[in-house]
């Protein structure tokens, strides 16, 4: 990953590429799910090569400085989660590198994205897998988390392992009910239950990393934002709205 990532960033003409690919998605999508919400800044391919892009002026701040000035609203984070989701559990083809700083809201509200050099990909198995764990963990319904985790594994696994991975992920989530991401971080939660899962003999592809980026990104966020927040909560409506545009493409 990391690999790919710097070659990519050192020739600027991947961002117009990977702009190019991530608006194709969003004009696929737009008809069946709320992206009004989100812009891409104009880019001049014309005049931009391997060390210079040219793209117009973006009006607004980046998300990184209104959360430094204590000025985002909460509501734009939970819609930046809705924006990257859509893209992470239906087509698997999303911002790699989705950092406050890549994000910038306008004087209209819209989110525009930028730095789009880095696009991630993820199968079908990691990316439904993972969509239907969250949707159990919405639930707080954690053996069926136990089952969609050893779904979404390249190798999974059975019996007496899979007893004990599911011991020991109730064990881990025994607490997370109702706290907050300052008392209990997604990411560090989903990263403790990736390393649960592989200690127990779970085998998952490479694409998991860029994903837990992302959530590493929004959980971030979110604890800048909003520490107080119940994040699994207030992501449990956009979830479901994921489920639906899924359902109608199966």
């Amino acid at each position: 990953h990391i690999e790919e990532y710097t070659i990519n960033e050192l020739d600027l003409r991947n961002e117009i590429a990977g702009q190019q690919t991530l608006k194709a998605i969003a004009a696929a999508y737009s008809g069946k799910y709320d992206l009004s919400a989100l812009r891409f800044a104009k880019l001049y391919p014309e005049l931009s090569g391997p060390g210079i892009l040219v793209g117009e002026f973006i009006e607004g701040a980046t998300f990184d400085k209104l959360l430094a000035r204590g000025d985002l609203p909460y509501e734009k984070l939970l819609q930046l989660f809705g924006i990257h989701g859509l893209f992470l559990f239906a087509p698997g083809v999303f911002h790699g590198d989705i950092h406050p700083g890549n994000i910038m809201l306008r004087p209209d509200g819209t989110l525009c994205l930028i730095d789009t050099g880095a696009v991630s990909r993820v199968g079908r198995r990691i990316r439904r897998g993972l969509f239907n764990f969250f949707v159990a963990l919405c639930d707080y319904d954690y053996s069926e988390c136990v089952r969609r985790m050893n779904e979404m594994a390249e190798t999974g696994i059975s019996g007496s392992r899979l007893e004990t991975f599911e011991r020991r992920f109730k064990s881990l989530y025994r607490d997370f009910q109702g706290r907050s991401v300052s008392e209990a971080s997604l990411t560090r939660q989903m990263m403790e239950t990736i390393k649960l899962a592989v200690n127990c003999g779970m085998v998952f592809e490479k694409g998991m990393f860029s994903i837990i980026k992302s959530m590493m990104y929004l959980d971030g966020m979110v604890l800048r934002c909003r520490p107080d927040a119940r994040l699994i909560e207030d992501m449990k409506p956009h979830i479901l709205a994921f489920q639906d545009v899924m359902k109608a493409e199966e």
